[in-house]
């Protein structure tokens, strides 16, 4: 994936690819990009590093389904790195990206504009394929897109009171949810479709969880995971198992999938704080979370997501606390 000029980003659709995803569908680009006026004179140095550091901006981050690469949205475009080892792959210019999400390894992205200076509307979301450099389609939406979730069948697309599952292959809607509000546009899809579990909030208020198969398209149970509303969550790589916090902060919990049964009670400590992220290692046996106290905890579950056996390990900060304590949250 090379550097485009900047600008890319608002390129027209291609249509030379019959086989892509969303081929089915009718999709629209955005307008080029247009080139400004050379600067120079006293100070441009300066102000040239200042606007590179400005489209630097992160917006956000995120994994690909099997851990192998890292897309980030930025202020100036997105970029793409390679995780084993860590590298750059190639980065797309041409306004803020608000949410980025990659499918596997292939040149398939979901993107979404944001920042103050959004590539198009934060209420579009584009399919873009960064070998050719071009729009596959887009999706106009309502309102704000605050998310967006893929597997290689399903991409799931969150808004503040809905959210629609779509076919990936042809990029039809099959679904529209009604949800509770949900400004951080909070849900997990199953990475992998075999076992292709939604879950996301049943209520603004508690902490309760929808399960949601999105190949039948139904519903599977309820989830009473905390009392107090979910603050992240995270599906194992098998899609077999689900892991919540609150806003509180001090446990976490681990459910099995699709039924919802409680496996795990993991405190992190007697403090609240919150907790933004929740990651499964690739074999299940790890379970990471980071949140706004600076660390990140560890703990260690078993091959399998199996029965907790030790603490948590802190990272940029004290250790965290031991598996399978209780806690009221």
């Amino acid at each position: 994936m090379a550097s485009p000029p900047d600008g890319s980003l608002r390129g027209r659709p291609s249509s030379d690819d019959a086989s892509r995803p969303g081929s089915g569908s009718s999709g629209r680009g955005g307008r080029g990009g247009g080139g400004g006026s050379g600067g120079g004179g006293k100070g441009s140095t300066s102000a040239g590093r200042d606007a590179r550091a400005s489209s630097d901006a992160v917006l956000c981050v995120s994994f690909n389904q099997d851990g192998s690469c890292l897309a980030a949205g930025l202020a100036g475009g997105c970029r793409i790195y390679s995780c084993h080892p860590f590298a750059k792959r190639g980065e797309e210019g041409g306004g803020g990206i608000g949410h980025c999400e990659m499918l596997y390894c292939t040149s398939l992205l979901a993107l979404v504009g944001g920042g103050e200076r959004p590539a198009f509307s934060p209420r579009s979301l584009r399919l873009w394929n960064t070998k050719s450099r071009t729009a596959i389609c887009e999706l106009s939406f309502d309102s704000r897109v605050l998310g967006v979730r893929l597997n290689d069948k399903r991409m799931v697309v969150l808004q503040h009171r809905r959210l629609s599952i779509l076919d990936l292959h042809s990029a039809a809607v099959l679904q529209t949810l009604a949800t509770p509000p949900n400004p951080n546009g909070l849900a997990a899809l199953s990475p992998d479709s075999a076992a292709c579990h939604l879950v996301f909030p049943r209520s603004a208020t508690a902490g309760d969880l929808v399960v949601y198969d999105a190949m039948t398209l139904e519903a599977r149970c309820v989830v009473a995971a905390h009392k107090t509303p979910v603050a992240a969550l995270a599906i194992a790589p098998s899609g077999r198992l689900l892991a919540t916090a609150s806003t509180t902060g001090t446990v976490i919990r681990t459910f099995s999938l699709p039924d919802g049964g409680k496996i795990h009670t993991l405190r992190r400590g007697a403090t609240p704080s919150v907790i933004r992220c929740l990651a499964w290692s690739r074999d299940e046996g790890l379970l990471a979370a980071a949140g706004a106290s600076a660390t990140v905890h560890v703990y260690r579950l078993g091959a399998g997501g199996g029965g907790a056996s030790g603490g948590g390990g802190g990272a940029g900060g004290s250790g965290g606390g031991g598996g399978g304590g209780g806690g009221g949250e």
